[in-house]
């Protein structure tokens, strides 16, 4: 049983890697990946609150969240859309994922979380074979040490959790993600 947590989806990049797409939209075994990831509350005994930062695309987003919320800035990176969430959520343990987030978590993998967070006020992230990831979970107490990073000149998500002082969990392959979705073929109607 988990504690009540507000899930957030980081969806709010600029979709480089993708060609400019929203990889949240992007099909992954005949599902949005933004969708797939929001399913992921059915396996909690209390679903959590989701919100999930977007910067376009809000329409269809709605349908996979509680809330959305945007960047205060244009391209702060995943430290400005967990600005964003943080601010928004009602929780004190935030769950954070990017929404091209593929990896294969462990059936346990948020209680491991949490107990790598019991020992930082800011929370703990996930690294996947010495990479840090954007899945973590994050508390409130840590949302001004985000603002301080993003203060910075060249923040960094590895700064932010460096200062921060969040603790690190080991998971192989949660740090896989999007290069392995199916684009769908374009309906041709869709112009008409």
């Amino acid at each position: 049983h988990y504690p009540q947590i507000t899930l957030g989806i980081l969806a709010g990049g600029q979709g480089r890697r993708a060609g400019g797409r929203d990889k949240g939209l992007l099909v992954h075994d005949g599902q949005p990946l933004a969708q797939r990831l929001s399913a992921m509350s059915k396996d909690f005994t209390c679903p959590p609150e989701s919100i999930i930062c977007c910067r376009r695309n809000a329409f269809f987003y709605r349908a996979y969240a509680d809330k959305l919320v945007c960047d205060r800035q244009f391209d702060m990176g995943p430290l400005g859309g967990m600005l964003a969430i943080l601010s928004a959520a009602s929780h004190e343990d935030i769950v954070i994922l990017p929404c091209d987030a593929l990896g294969s978590m462990p059936k346990n993998w948020i209680s491991s979380l949490l107990s790598a967070a019991e020992d930082s006020e800011s929370g703990a992230f996930i690294t996947d074979q010495g990479m840090h990831t954007p899945c973590c979970l994050l508390r409130k107490a840590a949302l001004t040490f985000i603002e301080s990073e993003l203060a910075r000149s060249r923040p960094t998500l590895r700064g932010f959790y460096a200062r921060a002082g969040l603790s690190s969990l080991p998971l192989a392959g949660a740090g896989r993600d999007w290069d392995r979705v199916e684009t769908p073929e374009p309906d041709p109607r869709a112009n008409n």
